[in-house]
């Protein structure tokens, strides 16, 4: 009796072993018109792994697809062309399918995705919808080669989506270019140049590379969300910022940035590190608001600069600036390290200013309503100014090479310890006006009391 159990368990198993495989042997390709005249006909007689090939012609249609299927166009686009006629021209509802080699115009939606993963988008042509292609809740697809254009609402809409795959598309004139909701997905190789935003998205551990996103009349990428990362990107010539952040622990590196309204913007944004990035003729180079203990290294900043507002914690590092300044705003707990460019100090505390290389500016470093500063180390020439306090108290200024017309100007700025600073060849080494500060004169390398054009000098010298 269990041998007879055992021989029937082995003979449905074969069975179904058989049955699978005659399946897969069975996919057939079909034709449309040859063998059914609308696409909707084949893919309703298609089976499961079927493919069918739609011969050139334009076919007024809203297929819904709820099977795995490839469904292509026998010679590309440009010869094929499937008008949804105000309604959805290609609805997924299946796990799988690959739409290929159509212009796919005339809908709500171009494709609107809404089966769950591993879906193929390539080649086609989706233009003249409200939306191209619309993701809902589906994950791990594939979208490439595409040319997404003149859309009314987006090129390309993701809903709560994961995972998926955004490449090598030109994505033009959209009203925007993509919006993304959700989390790991990547976007590289992108052309996106839009009538709105190129890039807007929310989510966690996106990667957004090697795009070119320009002439966008919106910012090049908006976004919100943490441990993104957005490198290797040329953005350009878009009407409001380049990069524009909300959230924490992002890495934006190796951007190309360069004729925009701003280059980065961070609000609110803790902990992001913003590294390598050339920086260029923006009307500022990276501005931070409400943005505590973020990194910013390596840049290069040509014809703008930074500001930072009501912040703390933040280090600068190692920064290039030629032209306009490096600005600070109402900051304070932060470090300068490094840098080449001008410092401005505006109703500062706690700022470090160190190793920075300045030069050829109205003024090297200047603080205004500034205190508990300290900037030592510091290579400054060939400016109006060397170092600039104005209403500025209690700050350390040491251990500077200074070479300018004034080295050192005073208003209205007390209790500073200025010392061990190296004086070069400077017009007047330093000038005060009703201020009282402390000075020593002891070392080599200071100044030299004799060689002061000073105004109303007060204070002490160590001695």
């Amino acid at each position: 009796m269990r041998r007879k159990a055992v021989k029937f368990v082995f003979l449905a198993f074969a069975f179904l072993v058989l049955t699978a495989f005659a399946s897969v042997s069975a996919a057939k390709t079909i034709y449309v018109p040859d063998d059914y005249a609308r696409i909707q006909w084949a893919v309703d007689s298609a089976s499961i792994g079927d493919t069918i090939i739609v011969r050139d012609g334009t076919y007024y249609e809203n297929v819904v697809v709820n099977k795995k299927l490839t469904i292509k166009s026998e010679n590309g686009s440009a010869y094929c062309i499937v008008d949804g006629s105000s309604s959805t021209v290609f609805t997924l509802g299946a796990d799988g399918i690959r739409i290929e080699g159509f212009s796919i115009t005339g809908g709500g939606y171009g494709i609107y995705i809404r089966s769950n993963n591993n879906n193929i988008i390539s080649n086609n042509t989706i233009s003249s919808n409200n939306y191209g292609i619309y993701l809902m809740d589906s994950n791990n697809n594939s979208i490439s080669n595409n040319l997404i254009s003149s859309n009314n609402d987006y090129g390309i809409y993701l809903y709560e989506s994961n995972k998926n795959s955004i490449f090598n598309n030109i994505i033009s004139n959209n009203g925007h270019g993509i919006d993304l909701e959700g989390n790991n997905n990547s976007i590289s190789n992108n052309i996106i140049s839009n009538n709105g935003c190129g890039i807007m998205f929310g989510g966690n551990n996106n990667s957004i590379s090697n795009n070119i996103i320009s002439n966008n009349n919106g910012g090049g990428i908006y976004f919100y969300g943490n441990n993104n990362s957005i490198s290797n990107n040329l953005i350009s010539s878009n009407t409001y910022e380049g990069i524009e952040l909300w959230g924490n622990n992002n890495s934006i590196s190796n951007n190309n940035i360069s004729n925009n309204r701003g280059g980065i913007y961070l609000d609110n944004s803790n902990n992001n590190s913003i590294s390598k990035n050339n920086i260029s003729s923006n009307d500022y180079g990276i501005l931070l608001s409400d943005s505590n203990n973020n990194s910013i290294s390596n840049n290069e900043f040509m014809n703008d600069g930074l500001s930072v507002a009501d912040s703390y914690g933040n280090i600068v590092e190692n920064n290039k600036v030629n032209g306009k300044p490096l600005v600070y705003l109402e900051d304070e707990s932060d470090k300068f390290i490094d840098n080449a460019g001008q410092v401005i100090l505006v109703k500062c505390k706690n700022i470090t200013v160190m190793n920075a290389e300045i030069k050829n500016t109205d003024i090297g470093i200047e603080l205004w309503q500034s205190d508990n500063c300290l900037i030592s180390k510091n290579n400054i020439s060939n400016n109006d100014d060397g170092i600039s306090l104005i209403h500025s108290n209690n700050n350390s200024i040491s251990n500077n090479n200074i070479s300018n017309g004034y080295g050192i100007y005073l208003y209205e700025s007390n209790n500073n310890i200025i010392y061990l600073n190296n004086f070069i060849n400077s017009i007047c080494n330093a000038y005060s006006y009703d201020s009282t500060n402390i000075w020593n004169s002891t070392s080599e390398n200071n100044i030299h009391i004799q060689r002061f054009r000073i105004h109303e000098l007060h204070g002490q010298l160590l001695g």
